[in-house]
Protein backbone atom coordinates (compact mmCIF):
# COMPACT_ATOMS: atom_id res chain seq x y z
CA UNK A 1 0.00 0.00 0.00
CA UNK A 2 1.53 3.50 -0.91
CA UNK A 3 0.35 6.50 1.34
CA UNK A 4 0.90 10.40 0.17
CA UNK A 5 0.13 13.88 1.26
CA UNK A 6 -1.96 15.70 -0.75
CA UNK A 7 -3.20 19.05 -0.34
CA UNK A 8 -6.85 20.40 0.64
CA UNK A 9 -9.19 19.16 -1.71
CA UNK A 10 -6.92 16.14 -2.57
CA UNK A 11 -5.23 18.57 -4.81
CA UNK A 12 -1.32 18.32 -5.65
CA UNK A 13 -0.27 21.92 -6.15
CA UNK A 14 0.25 24.38 -3.67
CA UNK A 15 1.30 28.34 -4.51
CA UNK A 16 2.33 30.76 -2.11
CA UNK A 17 3.61 34.51 -2.34
CA UNK A 18 6.44 35.78 0.29
CA UNK A 19 6.96 39.21 0.20
CA UNK A 20 9.06 41.58 2.49
CA UNK A 21 9.59 45.06 4.66
CA UNK A 22 6.19 45.96 4.82
CA UNK A 23 5.89 48.79 1.99
CA UNK A 24 3.26 50.96 0.58
CA UNK A 25 3.49 49.09 -2.85
CA UNK A 26 2.04 45.81 -0.53
CA UNK A 27 -0.95 47.64 -0.97
CA UNK A 28 -0.92 47.10 -5.32
CA UNK A 29 0.24 43.47 -4.78
CA UNK A 30 -2.16 42.55 -2.48
CA UNK A 31 -4.78 43.77 -4.96
CA UNK A 32 -3.33 41.60 -8.03
CA UNK A 33 -3.26 38.65 -5.45
CA UNK A 34 -6.93 39.00 -4.92
CA UNK A 35 -7.79 39.65 -8.67
CA UNK A 36 -6.18 36.55 -9.12
CA UNK A 37 -7.55 34.79 -6.18
CA UNK A 38 -4.00 33.81 -4.12
CA UNK A 39 -2.75 34.27 -0.82
CA UNK A 40 0.60 34.96 0.10
CA UNK A 41 2.32 36.46 3.37
CA UNK A 42 3.87 40.04 4.22
CA UNK A 43 6.97 40.14 6.72
CA UNK A 44 6.89 43.63 8.83
CA UNK A 45 9.44 44.70 11.05
CA UNK A 46 7.44 45.82 14.04
CA UNK A 47 9.78 48.18 15.47
CA UNK A 48 11.17 50.39 13.07
CA UNK A 49 10.19 53.93 13.76
CA UNK A 50 7.19 54.70 11.41
CA UNK A 51 5.18 51.56 12.89
CA UNK A 52 6.16 51.78 16.29
CA UNK A 53 5.48 55.75 17.06
CA UNK A 54 3.34 56.06 13.78
CA UNK A 55 4.60 59.80 13.65
CA UNK A 56 6.44 59.97 9.78
CA UNK A 57 3.33 59.78 7.01
CA UNK A 58 3.80 57.63 4.35
CA UNK A 59 5.57 59.16 1.37
CA UNK A 60 3.74 57.49 -1.57
CA UNK A 61 6.30 58.91 -3.95
CA UNK A 62 9.30 57.13 -2.55
CA UNK A 63 9.46 53.59 -4.36
CA UNK A 64 10.65 52.25 -0.97
CA UNK A 65 7.78 53.92 1.12
CA UNK A 66 7.65 51.80 4.37
CA UNK A 67 3.81 51.76 5.86
CA UNK A 68 3.48 53.57 8.98
CA UNK A 69 1.16 51.98 11.98
CA UNK A 70 -2.13 53.65 10.55
CA UNK A 71 -1.58 52.29 7.16
CA UNK A 72 -0.32 48.42 8.39
CA UNK A 73 -3.34 48.21 10.51
CA UNK A 74 -5.57 49.11 7.20
CA UNK A 75 -3.93 46.83 4.93
CA UNK A 76 -3.85 44.00 7.34
CA UNK A 77 -7.71 45.29 7.74
CA UNK A 78 -8.55 45.05 4.11
CA UNK A 79 -6.37 41.82 3.15
CA UNK A 80 -6.69 39.30 6.32
CA UNK A 81 -8.48 36.53 4.09
CA UNK A 82 -5.53 36.70 1.78
CA UNK A 83 -2.98 37.58 3.79
CA UNK A 84 -0.66 36.47 6.84
CA UNK A 85 1.02 38.24 8.05
CA UNK A 86 4.16 37.33 9.64
CA UNK A 87 7.85 38.16 11.35
CA UNK A 88 10.72 39.88 10.05
CA UNK A 89 12.84 40.59 13.06
CA UNK A 90 11.92 43.70 15.75
CA UNK A 91 14.60 46.35 13.76
CA UNK A 92 15.36 44.09 10.34
CA UNK A 93 19.13 43.04 12.01
CA UNK A 94 21.56 40.08 10.80
CA UNK A 95 20.48 37.84 13.16
CA UNK A 96 24.34 36.37 12.51
CA UNK A 97 25.57 39.51 13.98
CA UNK A 98 24.35 38.98 17.31
CA UNK A 99 24.74 37.05 20.44
CA UNK A 100 22.21 34.46 21.33
CA UNK A 101 20.11 36.78 23.46
CA UNK A 102 20.14 39.46 21.31
CA UNK A 103 18.61 37.78 18.53
CA UNK A 104 16.15 36.02 20.91
CA UNK A 105 14.79 39.54 21.58
CA UNK A 106 15.11 41.19 18.08
CA UNK A 107 12.93 38.02 17.39
CA UNK A 108 10.23 37.60 20.29
CA UNK A 109 9.64 41.32 20.33
CA UNK A 110 8.69 41.27 16.94
CA UNK A 111 6.50 38.66 17.41
CA UNK A 112 4.78 39.99 20.59
CA UNK A 113 4.11 43.43 19.16
CA UNK A 114 2.72 42.05 15.20
CA UNK A 115 0.17 40.15 18.02
CA UNK A 116 -0.12 43.04 20.38
CA UNK A 117 -1.59 45.29 17.11
CA UNK A 118 -3.51 42.31 15.43
CA UNK A 119 -4.90 40.17 17.93
CA UNK A 120 -3.64 36.85 15.90
CA UNK A 121 -0.95 34.33 16.83
CA UNK A 122 2.52 34.96 14.91
CA UNK A 123 4.10 32.17 13.73
CA UNK A 124 5.73 32.91 10.89
CA UNK A 125 9.14 34.39 10.00
CA UNK A 126 11.29 35.59 7.16
CA UNK A 127 15.11 35.95 8.35
CA UNK A 128 16.26 39.98 7.45
CA UNK A 129 18.81 39.57 4.68
CA UNK A 130 17.96 36.12 4.77
CA UNK A 131 21.36 35.71 7.58
CA UNK A 132 21.09 32.83 9.15
CA UNK A 133 23.21 30.41 11.36
CA UNK A 134 22.95 27.40 13.90
CA UNK A 135 22.74 30.22 16.82
CA UNK A 136 19.51 32.05 14.70
CA UNK A 137 17.77 29.19 14.12
CA UNK A 138 17.80 28.01 18.26
CA UNK A 139 16.70 31.83 18.52
CA UNK A 140 13.78 30.63 16.21
CA UNK A 141 13.01 27.89 18.16
CA UNK A 142 13.17 29.27 21.12
CA UNK A 143 10.68 32.29 19.97
CA UNK A 144 8.18 28.85 18.45
CA UNK A 145 8.14 30.12 15.18
CA UNK A 146 6.67 27.41 12.96
CA UNK A 147 8.59 28.54 10.12
CA UNK A 148 11.81 30.67 8.87
CA UNK A 149 12.15 31.36 4.89
CA UNK A 150 15.83 32.50 3.64
CA UNK A 151 16.72 34.43 0.97
CA UNK A 152 18.62 30.99 -0.55
CA UNK A 153 16.18 29.29 -3.75
CA UNK A 154 15.44 25.49 -4.83
CA UNK A 155 14.55 26.26 -8.74
CA UNK A 156 12.05 23.40 -8.54
CA UNK A 157 8.49 22.84 -6.47
CA UNK A 158 10.24 20.48 -3.62
CA UNK A 159 8.40 20.37 -0.14
CA UNK A 160 10.30 22.12 2.31
CA UNK A 161 13.05 19.62 4.25
CA UNK A 162 13.73 22.35 7.49
CA UNK A 163 10.57 24.97 7.97
CA UNK A 164 13.51 26.57 10.22
CA UNK A 165 15.60 26.68 6.71
CA UNK A 166 13.43 26.96 4.09
CA UNK A 167 14.18 28.10 0.39
CA UNK A 168 11.39 29.19 -1.83
CA UNK A 169 11.34 27.65 -5.26
CA UNK A 170 12.01 31.44 -6.65
CA UNK A 171 12.68 35.15 -6.14
CA UNK A 172 10.50 37.06 -8.74
CA UNK A 173 13.56 38.34 -10.40
CA UNK A 174 14.93 34.70 -11.29
CA UNK A 175 14.94 35.06 -15.14
CA UNK A 176 13.54 31.70 -15.31
CA UNK A 177 10.13 32.72 -13.31
CA UNK A 178 7.83 32.10 -16.36
CA UNK A 179 9.78 28.59 -17.18
CA UNK A 180 9.03 27.42 -13.91
CA UNK A 181 5.13 29.05 -13.56
CA UNK A 182 4.53 27.21 -17.12
CA UNK A 183 5.92 23.75 -15.36
CA UNK A 184 4.11 23.98 -12.29
CA UNK A 185 0.58 24.64 -14.37
CA UNK A 186 1.15 22.10 -16.88
CA UNK A 187 2.51 19.38 -14.59
CA UNK A 188 1.28 16.22 -16.03
CA UNK A 189 -1.66 14.59 -14.08
CA UNK A 190 0.56 11.53 -13.59
CA UNK A 191 2.89 13.06 -11.67
CA UNK A 192 0.75 15.33 -9.30
CA UNK A 193 -1.42 12.35 -7.69
CA UNK A 194 2.41 10.92 -7.29
CA UNK A 195 4.31 13.76 -5.65
CA UNK A 196 2.94 17.41 -4.02
CA UNK A 197 4.45 20.57 -5.61
CA UNK A 198 5.37 23.45 -3.88
CA UNK A 199 5.61 26.64 -5.86
CA UNK A 200 6.90 29.50 -3.42
CA UNK A 201 8.13 32.86 -4.70
CA UNK A 202 9.52 35.84 -2.98
CA UNK A 203 10.71 39.19 -3.08
CA UNK A 204 10.03 43.12 -2.21
CA UNK A 205 7.37 44.94 -3.58
CA UNK A 206 8.73 48.15 -4.22
CA UNK A 207 11.15 46.64 -6.55
CA UNK A 208 8.52 46.77 -9.22
CA UNK A 209 8.81 50.42 -8.55
CA UNK A 210 12.24 50.74 -9.30
CA UNK A 211 12.42 48.82 -12.30
CA UNK A 212 8.94 49.74 -13.46
CA UNK A 213 8.12 46.05 -13.97
CA UNK A 214 4.52 45.35 -12.23
CA UNK A 215 3.51 43.51 -15.08
CA UNK A 216 6.28 40.56 -14.40
CA UNK A 217 4.20 40.03 -11.33
CA UNK A 218 0.55 40.41 -13.42
CA UNK A 219 1.90 37.60 -15.65
CA UNK A 220 3.03 35.45 -13.39
CA UNK A 221 -0.32 35.49 -11.02
CA UNK A 222 -2.06 35.37 -14.61
CA UNK A 223 -0.45 32.12 -15.52
CA UNK A 224 -1.17 30.25 -11.80
CA UNK A 225 -3.49 31.74 -10.30
CA UNK A 226 -7.69 31.64 -10.57
CA UNK A 227 -6.99 27.40 -11.34
CA UNK A 228 -9.08 24.61 -9.75
CA UNK A 229 -6.19 22.07 -9.28
CA UNK A 230 -4.05 24.23 -7.17
CA UNK A 231 -4.38 25.62 -3.32
CA UNK A 232 -3.40 29.10 -2.85
CA UNK A 233 -2.65 29.28 0.63
CA UNK A 234 -0.05 31.62 3.19
CA UNK A 235 3.18 30.27 4.06
CA UNK A 236 1.86 29.73 7.67
CA UNK A 237 -1.48 27.73 6.52
CA UNK A 238 0.80 25.63 4.03
CA UNK A 239 3.39 24.94 7.26
CA UNK A 240 0.49 24.07 9.63
CA UNK A 241 -0.96 21.58 6.74
CA UNK A 242 2.53 20.14 6.62
CA UNK A 243 2.75 19.76 10.59
CA UNK A 244 -0.67 18.26 10.85
CA UNK A 245 0.43 16.16 8.12
CA UNK A 246 3.40 14.82 9.95
CA UNK A 247 1.86 14.42 13.30
CA UNK A 248 -0.51 11.75 11.93
CA UNK A 249 -0.24 8.75 13.78
CA UNK A 250 -0.27 5.43 11.09
CA UNK A 251 -0.78 2.08 12.49
CA UNK A 252 2.10 -0.08 11.83
CA UNK A 253 0.47 -1.96 9.08
CA UNK A 254 -0.75 1.76 7.45
CA UNK A 255 -4.62 0.35 7.48
CA UNK A 256 -5.45 2.95 9.98
CA UNK A 257 -4.64 6.47 10.68
CA UNK A 258 -5.42 8.57 13.54
CA UNK A 259 -5.44 12.23 13.64
CA UNK A 260 -4.36 13.80 16.97
CA UNK A 261 -4.53 17.61 15.29
CA UNK A 262 -6.88 20.46 14.68
CA UNK A 263 -6.34 20.53 10.79
CA UNK A 264 -8.18 18.37 7.92
CA UNK A 265 -5.64 16.12 6.51
CA UNK A 266 -6.19 14.59 2.43
CA UNK A 267 -4.51 12.13 1.39
CA UNK A 268 -3.96 9.47 -1.77
CA UNK A 269 -4.16 5.84 -1.14
CA UNK A 270 -3.47 3.24 -3.41
CA UNK A 271 -3.72 -0.24 -2.06
CA UNK A 272 -1.87 -2.23 -4.69
CA UNK A 273 -0.38 -0.84 -8.57
CA UNK A 274 -3.57 -1.87 -10.45
CA UNK A 275 -6.17 -0.96 -7.69
CA UNK A 276 -7.98 2.55 -8.18
CA UNK A 277 -6.25 5.81 -6.29
CA UNK A 278 -8.77 6.22 -3.26
CA UNK A 279 -8.70 9.65 -1.99
CA UNK A 280 -8.98 9.87 1.66
CA UNK A 281 -10.00 13.47 4.38
CA UNK A 282 -8.63 11.99 7.76
CA UNK A 283 -10.32 14.81 10.03
CA UNK A 284 -9.32 16.34 13.20
CA UNK A 285 -9.79 13.51 15.89
CA UNK A 286 -10.67 10.78 13.56
CA UNK A 287 -9.35 7.53 13.13
CA UNK A 288 -9.48 6.48 9.12
CA UNK A 289 -9.43 3.37 7.80
CA UNK A 290 -7.12 3.19 4.86
CA UNK A 291 -7.50 -0.13 4.21
CA UNK A 292 -11.09 -1.33 3.69
CA UNK A 293 -10.70 -4.85 3.54
CA UNK A 294 -9.44 -4.93 7.23
CA UNK A 295 -12.90 -4.25 8.26
CA UNK A 296 -14.00 -7.27 6.54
Amino acid sequence: MIVNMLFPGGKAKAFTLSYDDGVESDFRLADLMRKYGVKGTFNINSGIKRIRDDLDQPDFEEPRCRMNRRRFLEFFEKNSDIAEIAAHGLTHASLSLMDQGAATWELISDRKNLEDMLGIPCRGLAYAYGTHDDKGVEAVKACGFRYARTTKTTGDFSLPSDPLRWACTCKHTNPQLMELAKQFVEASEENEMKIPYLFSVWGHSYEFNLADNWNVMEELLECVGNRDDIWYCTNIEFFNYLHAYHSLEFFADQTKVYNPTAVPVTLRVMLARKDPIRIVTVNPGELAVLDPRTEK
